[in-house]
């Protein structure tokens, strides 16, 4: 991934070809990564997982072939990214913690490094359409406090 800053623009470039540009005060996104380019992702870093051998039996690689199985075997797939998406990354603090403990997990590991976070990248490009506002965040905590009772309360 590619970084050039330019009087508060930032571009970034991931490995799928997507551009994303921010400007201070909007963001603008070319293109939501497809089924296609997500499994692709998958593939990616599972072929990194090979490249420095780790263990087909180990925990990292059966976790990334369980996700791409889920993923072609889905009954609706593009549902599914989406809702993979949101899972992983319910919120901005969540997407940049699970960037930062990758490269902190995998330093050594730069193909594997660099494979999840472009797979990170996508999902987060899906799934920052349904992080809630504060707003939201409010209403939702003000309905949640007035509702009547909890469920197993007893009054």
């Amino acid at each position: 991934m590619s970084t050039t800053k330019n009087n508060k623009q930032t571009i970034k470039q991931t490995t799928s070809s997507k551009i994303e540009t921010k400007t201070s005060s909007n963001t603008n996104t070319i293109a939501k990564p497809t089924l296609k380019e997500i499994e692709k992702a998958m593939v990616e870093i599972i072929k990194a997982g090979m490249d420095y051998k780790m263990p087909k039996t180990g925990t990292f690689m059966k976790n990334w072939k369980k996700k791409v199985r889920q993923i072609r075997q889905a009954e609706d797939p593009d549902e599914f990214i989406i809702e993979n998406a949101k899972q992983l990354f319910p919120n901005e603090s969540q997407y940049r913690k699970k960037k930062s403990d990758t490269k902190e997990w995998y330093k050594y590991k730069v193909r594997v490094c660099k494979a999840i976070i472009a797979y990170y990248n996508m999902n987060y490009i899906i799934a920052k359409e349904y992080f809630k506002t504060e707003e939201e965040l409010e209403k939702e905590a003000e309905d949640f406090l007035n509702e009547e009772t909890d469920e197993g309360e007893s009054d």
